[in-house]
Order: C-alpha cells, then sequence, then structure tokens
C-alpha cells in the first residue's frame, strides 16, 4: 500500500472566499438579471466574464429569449475575499 500524501494546507481558508457565478447558469428562472452585490468588507480577486456570455455557449440548451438575456446581463464569474 503506497504511503499517505501529505498536501500543503491551502494559503487562503475556503471559507473566506465568496464565489459568484461559478455555476452553469441553467435554468434561467427570472427575466432580469438578479445582480449580486459583496459586502463593503469583501475585496475583489477576480472579476472575469462567465462562459456562457459567449455567444456560442448559449445554443446548448436555451431558448432564443435565454440567448438574448444572456447577452443583455453581460453575467460575470468573481471571486471575492474577506478582508
Amino acid at each position: 500500500m503506497p504511503p499517505a500524501r501529505r498536501f500543503a494546507p491551502p494559503a487562503t481558508p475556503p471559507d473566506s472566499l465568496l464565489l459568484v457565478n461559478f455555476t452553469f447558469l441553467y435554468p434561467l428562472l427570472s427575466s432580469n438579471c438578479q445582480p449580486v452585490a459583496a459586502p463593503a468588507s469583501y475585496h475583489r480577486l477576480l472579476d472575469a466574464p462567465h462562459f456562457l456570455t459567449l455567444p456560442a455557449y448559449g445554443f446548448e440548451g436555451f431558448t432564443p429569449a435565454m440567448r438574448t438575456q444572456l447577452q443583455a446581463c453581460n453575467f460575470r464569474c468573481r471571486i471575492y475575499k474577506v478582508r
């Protein structure tokens, strides 16, 4: 039996991070964009386009109205860290 591996603890404890829009946004349950605001005590580490905002991905099971909404809302993936 191989020896147990030892892993270094993460540099940032997982409970100190807030992930926003890191899921597959389906189904779109609302006709509005529903922006998420992080508390003032959080510092933004990452702000990047959500992959579903790329036009080609909108054809994977989304209706024409949903594709329009994906483009209009301009969803972003964000990572925040507690200060």
